[in-house]
């Protein structure tokens, strides 16, 4: 017995020293894997959702529509509905509108639904290096809200392209309800109708109908009068209600006097102010301190900004849009008595926000052909205004249109086009290493380009906070 007892414990420890070899073996093995595994190796995913169009055959436009992500860099094609005579136990039925997009690295991208009828809400699709996803809504105002979307992805129509203006309808309802009409036309109702429903000798119902004479003049009064703006072409008649301070007497110069009176409590919207006489209409940037917006655009816009020199004297676009407030509107709030800045702000396709300031900042007159002069820079964005890092010095420049040729180079740099789209007014050299008025390309250096794209672009003007005087011994008086 004990010798078998001494066998069956031989055997035993034979038989572990023999699993632990091997595991020491695979374990080695695993280690090398890990060892001679490339480190640049990246892991790529397929992203896939669906794109529906609700009340619309899949057959009438997916043949025309492509799916972006991170602008044309990864392009996919959406997928027509298999018949039902094709489909077999082993194969799988797309619905219409399914889409995959294959060999994708981890990043964060924005996913896009191009279509030359129907319009979608993008999505935003981030990838972790472990090929992990996670889809959201895209916010290019507030980039840090988050809000989740289901996955596979599910592409939202919103609706139709409008690539033409409707044209203007003549109605009855616009002659009956002309301010001019309703003069004319309520008074004579009054006094036809009144006499017959009521006794004319009434003491009380006369001074009745006094009351009510009164209001009729002072309401076609409020109805024909002009909105006391110098710009007034920048709004729509039904947007002029949406000026916020419309009824008062005395207006501020500017918005950051208005936002000062306000204890900083004023929100963003449509304001009168009054840098000169008359006042004008403008857009302030309540929330970000007071600022008065003097240019708006969005890449691919349909405002045109290939504009005549009066244009951009006068401004043109709309307000609560893309527009260009006016060089001479620019040159009144820029002259004081205040000292002014500029404001950039900046939004690429992923909706990273750059931003910086000039300080300080002079727009001068018409006679010296809108003249920029620039002072110290400060901010996240590249100094594309006054630092020569390709030999374009945009400080100092006269204002160049199409139709007035002020800047440094031979032929007209308003007039230099890119994909047919022609430059805009500026202040160039020759020609530009900043421009926010080319339509198709927001251009900042480094910042906006054609190959890093921009998507929105603001200038914006405030009272600096502090003065900077610089006395110099040679002159007898102060410089900026």
């Amino acid at each position: 017995m004990n010798l078998r007892a001494r066998a069956c414990v031989s055997a035993l420890l034979l038989f572990g020293l023999r699993v632990c070899f091997s595991q020491d073996i695979k374990l080695q093995e695993d280690d090398e894997d890990v060892m001679f595994k490339t480190p640049e190796e990246d892991v790529r995913v397929q992203v896939s959702g669906r794109a529906l169009v609700p009340g619309v055959r899949a057959q009438d436009w997916i043949s025309s529509a492509r799916v972006l992500l991170d602008g044309d860099k990864h392009v996919g094609f959406l997928s027509l509905p298999v018949p039902q005579h094709q489909i077999s136990p082993a194969s799988f039925c797309r619905d219409d509108g399914s889409f995959t997009v294959s060999d994708v690295p981890s990043g964060s991208y924005v996913l896009e639904i191009s279509s030359p009828t129907y319009r979608f809400q993008p999505v935003r699709v981030d990838i972790t290096t472990t090929g992990k996803m996670r889809a959201r809504v895209v916010n290019y105002i507030k980039t840090s809200e988050v809000i989740r979307l289901p996955y596979p992805l599910q592409m939202r129509c919103v609706g139709l392209h409008s690539y033409f203006i409707p044209r203007e309808t003549w109605g009855w309802s616009d002659f009956l309800m002309n301010p001019m009409v309703l003069m004319m036309v309520l008074p004579l109702l009054i006094i036809l109708l009144l006499p017959k429903v009521f006794n004319p000798s009434d003491p009380e119902m006369r001074r009745m109908m006094v009351r009510l004479w009164v209001c009729v003049f002072l309401l076609a009064r409020v109805l024909t009068e002009e909105l006391p703006a110098k710009n007034i072409h920048l709004l729509d008649p039904e947007e002029h209600k949406l000026i916020l301070n419309l009824g008062q007497k005395d207006f501020p110069r500017d918005c950051y006097d208005l936002w000062q009176s306000t204890g900083g409590q004023a929100r963003d919207g449509l304001y009168l102010i009054r840098p000169g006489d008359p006042p004008i209409a403008v857009y302030c940037a309540m929330q970000e301190g007071g600022w008065t917006v003097v240019q708006h655009i969005t890449v691919n816009s349909s405002v045109d900004f290939d504009r005549s020199w009066d244009e951009y004297k006068h401004g043109f676009g709309s307000l609560t849009g893309n527009h260009w407030l006016g060089n001479e509107h620019l040159h009144r709030l820029t002259r004081g008595p205040a000292r002014y800045k500029l404001g950039i702000k900046l939004v690429d396709k992923d909706a990273v926000t750059k931003t910086g300031e000039y300080d300080p900042v002079l727009v001068e007159d018409e006679d010296t052909q809108y003249r920029l002069r620039l002072g110290l820079y400060e901010g996240t964005a590249a100094d594309a205004l006054t630092l020569d890092t390709e030999n374009y010095l945009h400080d100092n420049q006269r204002f160049t249109t199409k139709d007035r040729d002020n800047d440094n180079y031979f032929q007209n740099c308003a007039r230099l086009e890119f994909q047919g789209v022609a430059g805009g007014g500026w202040w160039y050299d020759a020609c530009a290493g900043a421009n926010l008025n080319r339509r198709n390309v927001i251009y900042w250096q480094k910042d906006c380009n054609k190959e890093h794209l921009c998507k929105y672009a603001w200038m914006m003007v405030k009272p600096s906070e502090q003065l900077k005087v610089i006395r110099s011994g040679d002159c007898t008086r102060d410089e900026l």
